[in-house]
C-alpha cells in the first residue's frame, strides 16, 4: 500500500497563502492548534476581501470577555503562518498598556503557538523578551508594542496589525493612522488590519469605521458591497461566549446602569449624548428627606477648590438607596469661611461624618480635615483607577439607573427648590461632555468651573464608599479544556463543500 506523502511544513504554508482561502487556513489552524472558534469568531475570520495587495480593515466589536483577544491572538497567528514564508513578512500587535500586551496579549499567542510547535508545526523560534518580539522561524518578526510607544514603529512595513481594546487607548485614531500607513509589504498574501475593541461611542476608531460604511452607503450596490467587505464590522455581545463562569452576567448586571450594559456588555455603538448624565430626571431622583439621626450615620464629599469649593452631606436610607441632603456650593468662598461652615454644619448634625471623601491634590486642607474630625476616616483618591474621571462616572451611572432595579441614588428636593447656581442638581443637569476640535464629542467632561465641582465631590464619595461595588469574574482562558477543535472543522468542512 502507497503511503502518502506529507508536505513540507514550509510548502505547506506557502500553499495556503497563496491559495487566498481563508476558512481553509481556519480548518487547518484549528486542527494544529486546538483552537475551537465561537459563530461570531468563525465570521470575523473568514470575513474580508480576496484582491491580493488591498488591505482589509476589520473590526470585531465584543462585550466584556466576548472573547476579542483570543480570536485577535488566532487571527494574528494564522496571518503569520502565511506572511512568514519566504522574505520573511512581519507584522504587530498593539495593546493600551504593556500590562495588557506581556499578560493578556502574548500568553494568547504563545498559547497557539507552543500547541503548534507540540503538533509539528513550528511557527516562533522564540519569544525575546528583551524587545518583546516573536522571532519566526524563517526570519519575519511578531513585534508587540504598547500604544505609547507606537512611534517606535514608524519605518517598518508589515503586512498585517493587530489593535487590541483600541477605544481605551489615549489616541486611538492617531494609533490607527499611525499603523495603517504601516500595512505595505505586499509580499505576503494578505494584508490586513484587524481591531477588538469594547464601543465607546462613535469617536477613535469606531468612527473611522462607521465613516467608511456610511460612505459606502453612497456608492452602487457592487462597489458599497465591495468597501464593507473591506471595512467589515462584526459585534458580538458577552452573552456569545458560553465558556464564561456561572453568574458572570448577573454580576455585571448588578453593578452596571441600562448604558453600560447597552454598550459594554451588548457590544452596542450609542450615540453621545450633550450631557453626562441624560438619565437624571427630577420626577424620579428627587424625593422628600431630611436629616435623621435615627435612622443611620451620615457621611460628606468635598471638592476643595480655589474659589468654588463644593461639599456635599449624604446619608443612607432603610431602603439602601443614598441620598443628598445638605450641600454647600457658595462662589468666591474664602478657604476660612469654608471651613467655618463644615464645622457649623457638623455641629449642627449632632456628630461628624463617618466617612469624608476629598480631592487629594489640596494637601492643606485634607490635613486640616483630619484635625478637625479626627473621629471620621478621611478618602483621597490614591490609585490611578481611583483617579479616573471615567470610573467615578461610571458608579454614579449605575446608581441612577440601573439596569433592572430601582435608582439608589437621591437628592433631597428641598435643594431644587431656588436652587442655587451651582447646586447639585443643577450639576447634574448642566454637565456636559467636552467638545472636542473638530466638533465630536469628547469622552472626558468640560471643565467649566460651574457643574464640575458638585459631581467631582460626589465622584470621589462613589469610589471610596458611597456604594457597594461589586466587580465581576476575571476571566482567563474563554475556551473550555474539554472543547473538541477536531468536530468542528469536520462541521464546518461539510459547510463549506456543499
Amino acid at each position: 500500500m502507497e503511503q502518502t506523502k506529507i508536505k513540507p511544513w514550509e510548502d505547506l504554508r506557502r500553499e495556503l497563502g497563496e491559495s487566498r482561502d481563508r476558512a481553509a487556513l481556519l480548518r487547518f489552524f484549528c486542527a494544529v492548534s486546538g483552537y475551537d472558534p465561537l459563530p461570531h469568531q468563525i465570521r470575523a475570520h473568514l470575513a474580508g476581501v480576496s484582491e491580493r495587495g488591498e488591505i482589509t480593515a476589520k473590526m470585531l466589536l465584543g462585550g466584556i470577555g466576548a472573547g476579542k483577544t483570543y480570536f485577535a491572538a488566532a487571527e494574528s497567528v494564522m496571518l503569520f503562518i502565511c506572511a512568514e514564508v519566504g522574505r520573511g513578512a512581519s507584522g504587530a500587535v498593539v495593546a493600551p498598556t504593556f500590562d495588557q500586551c506581556i499578560h493578556s496579549v502574548v500568553p494568547a499567542i504563545r498559547h497557539f503557538a507552543d500547541a503548534m510547535a507540540a503538533n509539528g508545526y513550528p511557527i516562533f523560534k522564540r519569544w525575546k523578551h528583551s524587545t518583546a518580539t516573536f522571532e519566526g522561524v524563517s526570519g519575519g518578526r511578531l513585534f508587540v508594542r504598547s500604544a505609547d510607544r507606537i512611534d517606535s514603529l514608524r519605518g517598518f512595513s508589515f503586512s498585517f496589525v493587530h489593535i487590541d481594546e483600541s477605544e481605551a487607548m489615549r489616541r486611538p485614531s492617531y494609533v490607527f493612522d499611525t499603523l495603517l500607513g504601516r500595512i505595505r509589504d505586499t509580499s505576503a498574501p494578505y494584508l490586513q488590519m484587524h481591531v477588538t475593541t469594547t464601543p465607546r461611542g462613535t469617536g477613535g476608531v469606531v468612527g473611522k469605521f462607521l465613516e467608511r460604511r456610511a460612505f459606502a452607503d453612497t456608492l452602487p450596490p457592487d462597489d458599497a458591497s465591495r468597501v464593507k467587505r473591506q471595512w467589515w464590522v462584526g459585534r458580538a455581545p458577552t452573552s456569545a461566549n458560553h465558556h464564561l463562569p456561572p453568574g458572570y452576567l448577573q454580576t455585571l448586571r448588578a453593578g452596571y446602569s441600562k448604558r453600560q450594559w447597552e454598550q459594554e456588555v451588548e457590544a452596542r455603538i450609542l450615540r453621545p449624548e450633550g450631557v453626562v448624565f441624560p438619565m437624571f430626571d427630577r420626577g424620579i431622583h428627587l424625593r422628600p428627606w431630611r436629616y435623621d439621626s435615627t435612622v443611620s450615620a451620615y457621611t460628606m464629599a468635598v471638592d476643595w477648590g480655589h474659589s468654588h469649593p463644593h461639599a456635599l452631606f449624604m446619608q443612607e436610607t432603610p431602603d439602601g438607596s443614598v441620598v443628598i441632603f445638605d450641600e454647600f456650593c457658595e462662589d468666591n468662598v474664602p478657604r476660612d469661611h469654608f471651613r467655618d461652615h463644615l464645622l457649623r454644619t457638623v455641629k449642627l448634625l449632632g456628630r461628624p461624618p463617618t466617612d469624608i471623601a476629598a480631592d487629594r491634590a489640596v494637601k492643606s486642607e485634607n490635613q486640616w480635615c483630619k484635625s478637625a474630625f479626627p473621629k471620621s476616616r478621611l478618602h483621597t483618591m490614591r490609585t490611578r483607577h481611583d483617579q479616573d474621571i471615567r470610573t467615578g462616572l461610571q458608579i454614579i451611572e449605575a446608581a441612577l439607573e440601573p439596569v433592572d432595579a430601582p435608582p439608589r441614588l437621591y437628592i433631597a428636593d428641598h435643594l431644587a427648590r431656588d436652587a442655587p447656581r451651582r447646586g447639585i442638581v443643577r450639576c447634574f443637569e448642566g454637565y456636559r461632555w467636552a467638545r472636542l476640535a473638530n466638533g465630536a464629542t469628547s469622552d472626558r467632561p468640560q471643565k467649566d468651573g460651574l457643574f464640575d465641582h458638585g459631581l467631582d465631590a460626589l465622584r470621589y464619595a462613589a469610589v471610596a464608599f458611597l456604594f457597594e461595588q461589586q466587580s465581576a469574574y476575571i476571566v482567563g482562558r474563554v475556551h473550555g479544556a474539554g472543547s473538541r477543535p477536531d468536530d468542528w472543522v469536520r462541521r464546518q468542512s461539510r459547510r463549506l463543500n456543499r
